[in-house]
């Protein structure tokens, strides 16, 4: 798992802990590009994803500073989404799970395509939304998630970051 942990974190800015959960890698703000312009990024390669890959969804979603939906127990709080047309995830991932994924890393990858980097936390959420709609609430490890995607993990990471989706 040592070596795919490394590739994840030179291509991504992401690693797999020692449980297998992807975990983001950068600071949670940005002094430099400032958190908005981060959120732009990140929800445009989400849209770019889903009409790329025909996943339907309402809308995109900046909240302010208390509007939007907690995780982490509470701990955190989102600051956009891109709004699907059912909270239930799995009506968005398992009808296609890889374009699902493919919509999943677009945020993230998106962030570091035009600022070099990511917002801690994107890709966690992100993430875990996709595995819960493919009916794993748990965390997995990198070769349960490779099963479940059905060819490495980090392919599917290069494939969207070649392809810009």
């Amino acid at each position: 798992m040592a070596n795919e942990t490394s590739r994840v974190a030179t291509r991504c800015d992401l690693r797999l802990c020692e449980d297998g959960e992807v975990e983001d890698l950068v600071e949670s703000e940005c002094e430099r590009h400032g958190l908005g312009l981060h959120i732009v990024f990140h929800e445009a390669g989400h849209a770019v994803a889903a009409v790329d890959h025909d996943l339907p969804f309402r809308r995109i979603v900046l909240y302010d500073a208390e509007g939007g939906p907690t995780f982490d127990n509470g701990l955190r709080r989102a600051a956009a989404a891109v709004e699907m047309h059912s909270e239930d995830a799995s009506t968005w991932v398992q009808p296609d799970q890889d374009a699902a994924l493919r919509f999943v890393l677009a945020g993230c990858l998106a962030e570091i395509a035009a600022l070099g980097h990511a917002i801690e936390g994107g890709f966690t959420g992100d993430i875990r939304a996709w595995r819960i709609g493919a009916g794993r609430a748990n965390e997995m490890t990198a070769d349960e998630l490779d099963s479940l995607v059905g060819q490495p993990f980090l392919d599917v990471v290069t494939q969207v970051q070649n392809l810009g989706l």
